[in-house]
């Protein structure tokens, strides 16, 4: 059995390293030290400032650890729980043996290699992180937990402010003046006092079960009877008995199972607790000098954790390397490359090479990063033969470091592999031919070799073969251009050919142009050779010509269904990406797009957005923004709502209880300019679609505190400044000295004038400038080629060793911009960071109790939501209320609708992370919001399948009523009836999908009659056999075959019962709430974000309903369309895929929806169009395209528009991306 590749791992004792380092309390730099992996080109990850330096002991009674010499099997499990002594958090570490056939270590796997997985859990209380061994035969599964402090600093101080103490003495004696011996308790004591209670309360044979109230010694530390830190005691379990005068200890059950104890229980709190106050003894001891109870009472001290937990992860007695020492002046300079291979710089050198296999094995794509640590190691190794063995074996086997492919570029005049990556093949081609020509015979295959392990490298075929010069022949130019090329095709024949092959993958266009030539010469065509030479034949891209491209040919073009038209892009995109498939498509967009505006009234009509690229996610949220009228008033009036900046400004309020800076408040107010430009054009444009400005989108993926590092000569505030200086500490700018790299173009797609304003400027000329040449007129490729060489020589000069961390640049940061903005993101995530950025420049209306902004936009959409916590007595705790913006459904596991997507997110539940939990609890609505956004996630994972898409269906109504959710004494029975009746219909539905999903695609009761009949069969075989004097080959029970008929037959009269009793549950469900006094509330559905395709991209769009005409769009990038209402139900309430002439579209899934109260209708208002009249226009940049020569073919695809984004930048529309999962860490202060 085997595992696929998931990414890059660390072996056991550089995870334990890890452990003792990783502070979940402070935040790491460069990545998380614990779960990410030391990346190529990437410093850190490194912990963050004032992390605790870790002093782990175990928690026995919260422990199984490994005993010694024991060798796992499938049923072994560990379980080690410690705390630290600094700062008190407590970790648990487990790991589990479920599937091992030979578990590490053994001699093929030596050691652990653990690869952290994507499924880490974050709450208020708790973040977990997950591993999984790589190896095949072991697939150990490691799970870290880390949980905050039991006793709080505000609980601290409770206990040992001596002002508090003083208090206390002072109440004591006025309560009873006449009492002898009293004195006030230190901070110790008081804290010693309350630990011997925690202490006897854990005693299964304590001598006492209660103790005074009036105990002399107890009211000193904690007050009259107790009464200062009763609430604190009662938290531990505590009970006082006024009556009696006694307060009672907590009464603990022993844990029966040690392994599955998550920390919920009452013993393991007052066991943290214990050990809490014992850490807290050394601090204050160390501080005061006060003795340490801790070690006068025979206690043990703090015995530290680490070999227990060396010994839990299989982490000691490994192989050690012993020699003279490195090689290296500075052995920190070598961590680095021991970390990115997951290990420790003292490892063996068979265990490095293990690691190194390991590593390129489960990460493939940095396998030449994996080379160059291996390289670095055994070079800084004296007399390490092994790795040295190792790398002379891997060299010829075309295995390319990292440091190769710097010494490669270097060769070609390219002086960083930063500067080299961003060269596309055709400028390292050039450089290559260039330096040829003056090169003598070994320094010709010096560049070769450089050439082809950049090809190598990269997967670049065009690289590979113009280093190895592979088309020499006439048949070798043949079937280099492929079928259809033969010695009888004519020369036409082969020109197109050539446009197909050179349009299909571009990296093929010189060697395509050197084939032609090869053929022209033996053909002695001149047709041929004035193509080559550009000076010659003709070839038109018609609309016709375009869907050939898009290979679906069609006589009429018009008679297209135009709702097929997505579907044939989807899949040419993905079939066939490359430059001419986007001009096939925008010449397909524009055509039907004048068609189109001859038929409908722009001013009652939205307009459509161009994509840029891969943002077709950002097109649908910009449609839902300009739709919803109180947020397209708020956006076009900006002016109105935003917050002066002058130079004292300060944002107090926070929004999403993030606090804003001043680069924060400049960059979110320059946003919202751009976005107020998109809205004016968006009413005013008088054609039918609208491209949003390169700066809108580069904005909108970026963190507004760098907006203004994209400005020429933009003031720098001091924040700023300080921000880049942290960055960059060594790197001084001579004064006055400009930025040269700030010529470079902010998107390398065509500009598009209109996108730009006026830069805003403030009282005290705080700013933030518009990106350069966010007005400039789009440049022929040659000058976009001098922009980019310019730059190079500006990078060149930067250079210098030794390399300085730099300091963020202008490119750094358009670069991020690009690569965010290629990689689709999820709506939820881009609207929430639009949202916050509007908010961000806004003055507030007032703040909410924690602080939080209250402004329009919040109003809008944020509804009041409770939680009630019912513990094992059903007492309901005081509702802890909280805002939400959007209500966030859980993953569909099966088909399902929006209102059990909603009892979901409102049912009763366990509380805590174990199924067995003893608390419950619950939501219910305080208010609800004029629009209610419904968030539904898609992505999914299982150890099986990884990261995968959830593609069932959610059924909408278009009414919906909210009354049942809301926190009402009188609808509670109703839920409480509704939430056993949901239990009971899941158990149904789990036993019905266990009988009707048998084996080999056979429902239960065949699959068992199956088996009944083979079993019949191999007892007829038996007895021909035993006629032939052959011995039986089996020994079948008479009676199975028939107990299995009758089992079958039990099951399939069970699935009709089944059917009725779901059926049954489903109808009360149904009826519960059907009622007149629960339909008051409602709301109507106004907006559907779509998504086709898979977890990691595809192609989003939005339905919208227009209300004042009763009619649903499809906003589809630029084009928008009416759904026929006979088209509604199936492509929008149940979202079953369009159908279309004797086919049916793949269907797409809801990802995002909005409802609106159906008293405020008027809010959704997506038509507001004020169409200029349209002018005389110049010659049309998107005519059919004559291509004329071979050049032509490049130059048509290179050419920046308007319509279209640098392909190297952006990816295409429907590629399959991935992106990185973000550390989860709770919102919670720990």
């Amino acid at each position: 059995m085997s595992l696929h590749p998931l990414g890059p791992g660390k072996t056991a004792p550089k995870l334990h390293q890890d452990l003792l380092k990783f502070d979940p309390l402070r935040k790491d730099k460069g990545g998380n030290v614990l779960t990410d992996c030391t990346k190529p080109d990437v410093e850190g990850p490194f912990t963050g400032a004032g992390s605790c330096q870790h002093e782990y002991t175990t928690k026995s009674g919260q422990s199984v650890l490994p005993p010694l010499d024991l060798r796992p099997d499938g049923s072994t499990k560990f379980k080690h729980a410690v705390i630290c002594k600094k700062c008190r958090i407590h970790v648990a570490v487990k790991i589990e043996y479920a599937r091992p056939t030979n578990p590490c270590p053994t001699s093929e796997y030596p050691i652990h290699h653990f690869r952290h997985l994507e499924r880490d859990e974050a709450t208020a209380s708790r973040i977990t992180y997950h591993w999984q061994c790589s190896a095949p035969q072991c697939q150990a599964h490691l799970q870290i937990s880390f949980r905050p402090a039991r006793i709080s600093n505000v609980q601290k101080d409770l206990l040992t402010n001596t002002e508090n103490l003083k208090r206390r003495y002072e109440a004591v004696v006025a309560d009873d003046p006449s009492r002898e011996g009293l004195r006030q308790a230190n901070p110790m004591e008081a804290l010693s006092r309350l630990r011997r209670y925690v202490s006897d309360a854990q005693k299964p044979d304590r001598k006492r079960d209660a103790f005074p109230a009036d105990n002399k010694r107890f009211m000193e530390a904690f007050g009259v009877r107790g009464e200062d830190c009763r609430e604190l005691f009662q938290g531990y379990g505590f009970r006082y008995a006024a009556d009696e005068g006694l307060w009672y200890l907590p009464t603990p059950s022993p844990l029966v199972d040690r392994l599955e104890a998550d920390g919920s229980s009452l013993r393991e709190l007052l066991e943290d607790v214990e050990m809490e106050l014992t850490a807290w003894f050394y601090k204050i001891s160390s501080e005061t000098g006060l003795p340490n109870p801790a070690l006068m009472d025979g206690g043990g001290g703090w015995p530290p954790a680490n070999r227990d937990l060396e010994r839990t992860l299989a982490a000691q007695g490994y192989h050690r390397y012993i020699a003279p020492g490195l090689r290296s002046n500075n052995a920190s300079e070598l961590l680095p490359f021991f970390s990115g291979l997951g290990i420790l710089p003292d490892f063996a050198d068979s265990l490095v090479e293990f690691a190194y296999e390991r590593q390129t094995f489960c990460d493939p794509e940095r396998a030449s990063y994996y080379f160059e640590c291996l390289q670095i190691i055994a070079e800084n190794r004296p007399n390490s033969e092994s790795l040295s063995m190792k790398v002379a074996v891997l060299e010829p086997q075309s295995v390319i470091s990292s440091r190769d492919i710097r010494a490669a570029y270097r060769a070609l005049g390219i002086n960083s592999t930063a500067e080299g990556d961003k060269a596309d093949d055709e400028r390292l081609i050039n450089l290559f031919q260039v330096r040829l020509q003056d090169c003598g015979p070994s320094q010709k295959e010096e560049l070769r070799q450089a050439l082809y392990k950049l090809g190598s490298a990269r997967g670049s075929r065009m690289l590979v073969n113009i280093a190895q010069q592979s088309v020499e022949t006439m048949d070798d130019a043949l079937s280099f251009l492929g079928p259809g090329a033969s010695r009888d095709t004519d020369d036409d024949g082969l020109i197109a050919i050539y446009g197909t092959k050179v349009a299909d993958n571009k990296d093929d266009e010189a060697l395509a142009q050197k084939a032609l030539s090869i053929i022209a010469r033996e053909r002695k065509s001149d047709k041929l050779n004035n193509f080559v030479a550009g000076h010659g034949t003709e070839t038109t891209m018609s609309v016709k010509a375009a869907f050939v491209r898009l290979g679906n040919a069609v006589e009429n073009p018009d008679e297209v269904d135009q709702s097929m038209l997505e579907f044939i892009i989807q899949e040419a995109r993905i079939q066939r990406p490359g430059d001419q498939t986007e001009q096939a498509i925008r010449t397909i967009h524009e055509h039907f797009a004048s068609k189109a505006s001859k038929q409908v009234n722009p001013a009652s009509w939205p307009v459509g957005l161009k994509s840029r690229g891969n943002t077709c996610y950002l097109n649908s949220l910009l449609q839902y923004y300009f739709a919803v009228k109180p947020i397209r008033d708020l956006v076009l009036n900006y002016d109105k709502y935003k917050l002066p900046i002058t130079r004292d400004t300060k944002k107090t309020e926070t929004v999403g209880l993030v606090p804003i800076t001043r680069a924060e408040l400049v960059g979110s107010q320059g946003f919202a300019k751009e976005l107020q430009s998109l809205f004016e054009r968006m009413v005013k444009e008088p054609t039918g679609e609208v491209q949003p400005g390169a700066d809108l989108v580069c904005r909108a993926f970026l963190d507004p505190r760098d907006h203004e590092l994209l400005a020429t000569d933009a003031p720098v505030t001091d924040e700023a400044a300080e921000m880049r200086e942290r960055k960059d500490p060594d790197v001084d700018r001579a004064p006055g000295a400009t930025r040269q790299n700030d010529s470079v173009n902010a998107i390398e797609a065509g500009q598009d004038p209109a996108a730009s304003n006026q830069s805003f400027q403030s009282e005290d000329q705080s700013s933030d400038t518009k990106m350069a040449n966010g007005e400039s007129p789009t440049t022929s490729p040659k000058s976009h080629q001098n922009d980019k060489m310019a730059s190079t020589d500006i990078d060149d000069a930067d250079k210098r060793p030794p390399l300085p961390p730099r300091r963020t640049t202008k490119q750094d940061l358009l670069e991020m911009a690009q690569d965010n903005a290629r990689q689709q993101q999820d709506v939820s995530e881009v609207h929430d960071g639009i949202t916050q950025r509007l908010r961000a420049g806004m003055k507030a209306d007032g703040t909410d109790e924690r602080g939080e902004q209250l402004d329009p936009l919040r109003d809008l959409v944020a509804c009041r939501v409770s939680e009630v916590v019912i513990d094992q007595h059903g007492v309901h705790s005081k509702p802890n209320v909280f805002w939400e913006t959007a209500v966030t459904l859980n993953v569909p596991t099966e088909d399902t609708d929006v209102y059990t997507a909603l009892d979901d997110y409102f049912a009763l539940e366990p509380r805590g992370d174990s199924p067995g939990a003893v608390q419950n609890t619950f939501k219910s609505l305080v208010t609800a919001p004029d629009l209610l956004q419904l968030s539904m996630p898609r992505n999914n994972y299982s150890t099986d399948k990884g990261m995968f898409k959830s593609k069932n269906v959610m059924r909408f109504e278009d009414e919906i009523y909210l009354d049942r959710y809301f926190n009402n004494p009188k609808t509670l029975p109703k839920r409480q009836r509704c939430w056993s009746w949901r239990s009971q219909l899941k158990t149904l539905k789990q036993e019905q999908k266990r009988i009707a999903a048998g084996a080999e695609k056979l429902d239960g009761p065949e699959a068992v009659s199956a088996a009944a009949d083979y079993v019949l069969v191999i007892k007829d075989t038996d007895g021909e056999i035993q006629e032939l004097d052959i011995n039986s080959v089996s020994d079948i029970d008479d009676e199975l075959s028939r107990d299995l008929a009758a089992e079958a037959a039990q099951m399939q009269a069970r699935l009709p019962s089944l059917k009725t009793e779901i059926e049954d549950l489903e109808g009360k469900l149904r009826a519960e709430f059907d009622v007149p006094e629960l339909k008051t509330k409602q709301y109507r559905l106004a907006a559907v974000f779509m998504h086709r395709g898979e977890a990691g991209g595809g192609h989003y769009w939005i339905f919208i309903h227009d209300f004042e005409t009763d009619i649903w769009r499809k906003y589809n990038d630029e084009r928008v369309t009416e759904v026929p209402t006979s088209e509604v139900k199936d492509a929008i309430f149940e979202a079953k895929g369009e159908k279309h002439d004797g086919w049916t579209a793949e269907a797409a899934t809801p990802t995002y929806a909005v409802y609106v109260s159906s008293d405020k209708l008027d809010l959704v208002r997506p038509v507001c169009r004020q169409p200029e009249a349209l002018s005389t226009p110049a010659a049309s940049e998107h005519q059919d395209v004559e291509m004329s020569t071979a050049s032509d073919w490049n130059r048509a695809a290179e050419s920046p528009s308007i319509n279209s984004v640098d392909p190297s930048k952006l990816v295409q529309e429907g590629e399959m991306t991935g992106w990185d999962t973000a550390r989860q860490v709770a919102d919670v202060s720990w």
